[in-house]
């Protein structure tokens, strides 16, 4: 039941502030992740702004996506033509049996590029970088966008992936 509210909680937030929505691909596969938290800030009106935030679990999802046993250059897309002003992708090669990381976690190199579409407009925002498994990869993702109204957007997202056979 905890677990149905933190979603309809990300859902309702998503829905009212339009923050972007990361999601991780590889080898034409995707996954969603598991939010941790979000914060976003929008102005409403001339006047006003407003603040919305999301906590979920915390958790890493328990079904990896699962790609070949070999490098990949894999990429997190956010759907936003908002450049984030940074990026940040920790990984982790386990867990313990609280499903907490283990260890110090590894800042993996990113790169950032524009999609645009045919006219040049830019419609989203591509965080590509290196995974090699086996073994998995416990991913954190953090974004930060520049602020407005003089709150914070930013969100933190949990990622999965292993190994085929």
């Amino acid at each position: 039941m905890i677990v149905s509210l933190a979603v309809s909680a990300v859902a309702v937030a998503r829905a009212e502030h339009g923050s972007p929505v990361p999601e991780l691909r590889i080898a034409g596969n995707h996954q969603a992740g598991r939010v941790v938290f979000e914060e976003w800030t929008r102005r409403s009106g001339s006047n006003s702004c407003v603040i919305s935030s999301a906590d979920g679990t915390g958790e890493f999802p328990r079904k990896p996506l699962v790609v070949a046993p070999r490098r990949h250059w894999a990429r997190f897309a956010f759907r936003t033509r908002r450049r984030p002003r940074r990026v940040d992708v920790t990984a982790w090669r386990r867990l313990d049996s609280a499903g907490n990381p283990v260890g110090r976690g590894v800042e993996l190199p990113v790169r950032l590029e524009a999609r645009r579409r045919g006219d040049g407009r830019v419609v989203a925002w591509r965080a590509f970088f290196s995974i090699d498994p086996p073994p998995d990869y416990f991913l954190d993702l953090y974004a930060r966008w520049r602020p407005v109204c003089g709150g914070p957007r930013h969100l933190l997202y949990r990622f999965h992936v292993g190994a085929g056979r």
